[in-house]
């Protein structure tokens, strides 16, 4: 089968296409495999893993332009959407409450502070 595919990273392409050739294998074989493995992984996530990564996805969208317009301010991402900026984190769990997301995936920040991950899993700080 033949297909067209649209607004592909060049750069990652080129990655793939060299990867590809790495192992012998032609564009299609590989993008074959990669799209096997794709569905796989999405297959045993959880809607609440989903519902995560739509966030993130969404905060990394938004963050360049949050921080020239709205810095030191605290943003709502929920469902995979911004939900709102407040002056305060109490202002957002106010929201939360609000919006009845209680107990409902939410990614909660300050627009311009770097959260840096502990490797050893205690959680995470703000630099």
């Amino acid at each position: 089968m033949s297909i067209i595919i649209r607004d592909v990273n060049k750069e990652v392409y080129a990655k793939f296409k060299a990867k590809a050739a790495e192992y012998g294998l032609k564009i299609g074989e590989a993008l074959t495999k990669a799209m096997e493995s794709w569905i796989n992984i999405n297959n045993t996530l959880t809607d609440e893993a989903i519902v995560r990564r739509k966030n993130l996805a969404a905060y990394r969208s938004v963050i360049r332009d949050l921080e020239k317009s709205y810095p030191q301010k605290w943003g709502l991402i929920s469902n995979g959407d911004l939900q709102c900026i407040k002056d305060t984190h109490e202002e957002i769990v106010e929201e939360i409450k609000s919006r009845n997301l209680i107990g409902k995936p939410c990614y909660i920040f300050q627009i311009g502070r770097k959260i840096i991950k502990r490797t050893f899993g205690m959680g995470s700080r703000i630099k």
